[in-house]
């Protein structure tokens, strides 16, 4: 009876080990795939904003930048790419060609899944001008825009979030530099 108590104890301390660590393990996994992502989505965004030499259209959720080819081939002189949020289903996306094939065929991709916004309704973009801060030009005194032709700075906000089911979730906030159009 006594050995039967015992061995129950060591069951139930090893079983709460067990669970603790499968979800540390699973928590740690879902910070990884957040940080990854985001990781990857910044770059590919940051590379693109820096080569682009035009923004024809943007808003607070999505931007479509004109970007020249510098690929080897030089199949075209520009292609558009569209970064989007799309709040309904929580994702944030690239359309265009491939980064590495600016002649291939358009596609979405999603770059980063469970974003949401930092304060929901405002978007996840914010858009820059230059200013010479020594003498606005017209009055202005302040440097954000949402003019297209204006824009020499991108910034890009949002928090990405990953929920299992015994597991608290996972929350990483997304803040960016602020990216210079570099040929515009």
């Amino acid at each position: 009876m006594v050995a039967a108590g015992l061995t129950g104890m060591v069951l139930v301390g090893v079983l709460s080990a067990f669970l603790m660590i499968g979800r540390t393990s699973a928590n740690a996994a879902n910070y990884s795939e957040l940080e990854t992502q985001a990781r990857r989505a910044l770059e590919l965004f940051s590379r693109e904003v820096r080569m682009a030499y035009q923004v024809p259209s943007l808003s607070s959720s999505s931007v479509t930048l004109n970007i020249t080819d510098t690929s080897t081939s030089r199949t075209s002189l520009a292609y558009p790419v569209t970064y989007a949020f799309d709040a309904a289903n929580s994702r944030f996306t690239r359309t265009g060609p491939p980064p590495d094939d600016p002649s291939g065929t358009p596609a979405t991709t999603i770059l980063m899944s469970g974003a949401q916004e930092l304060t929901p309704g405002a978007g996840i973009f914010t858009y820059y001008r230059y200013v010479n801060h020594t003498n606005y030009s017209n009055q202005y005194t302040y440097d954000t825009t949402t003019n297209p032709v204006e824009v020499k700075q991108i910034e890009i906000n949002f928090v990405a979030q990953r929920t299992s089911v015994t597991v608290a979730t996972a929350t990483n906030k997304v803040l960016s530099a602020r990216f210079i159009l570099r040929n515009k």
